[in-house]
Order: C-alpha cells, then structure tokens, then sequence
C-alpha cells in the first residue's frame, strides 16, 4: 500500500512540474499574435512567462539585461521559422517592465 501511494506521489509531482514548464515556443506564438491583433485570453501564461523575466543590478531595473535574459529564453524555441518574430518580439517588449493592458 505504501508504495502505491508512494508512487502515485511521485507521478503527481513529475507531472505537476512539466504542466508548469515555461514554453518559449508558445511565448513567440502569442506574442507574435498580439502584434498582429490576434493574441488572447489562451494566452495569458505564455505572454506572462515572457515578462516575467526582469534581471536588476545595483536594485534597479536592467534594460539590457532584461532583452539579454528575454532573447535567451525565445531561443529556447529552436524552430527557424520564428527567428523573424523573436526579432520583432524583443524589438517591442524587450525592455517593457510589465505586459501592456491588452495584450490578452
């Protein structure tokens, strides 16, 4: 008995964890639709992984490396079809603090 509830607890937290994995992929396809006009409540947690990532120096906000951090975490996708949307994804919120309003 003990060992199946062992095992049942293991199995929850293996895939609790990849259910909250942050997908770059899906990062460059919201934020790719919201600057087109097509983004979305589907796409909240996408978008909000993305401005998540704020790197500080000295206490304060860091513009450059927060685009360092931000470009890094879109390379994760490695598709080569979405090197033109990283590019216009970090030109226009690379260094925006927090997601604008109507994003989703």
């Amino acid at each position: 008995m003990k060992k199946i509830v062992l095992t049942a607890l293991i199995c929850t937290a293996l895939t609790s964890n990849a259910a909250m994995a942050k997908d770059a992929c899906a990062t460059i396809m919201c934020l790719g639709g919201t600057a087109t006009g097509k983004g979305g409540l589907m796409c909240k947690q996408a978008i909000d992984d993305y401005f998540d990532i704020k790197k500080y120096r000295h206490g304060k906000y860091s513009e450059d490396r927060t685009l360092a951090a931000r470009t890094s975490y879109l390379n994760q996708c490695s598709s080569d079809n979405n090197e033109e949307a990283k590019v216009r994804i970090n030109a226009t919120f690379g260094i925006v603090y927090s997601a604008p309003g109507k994003l989703y």
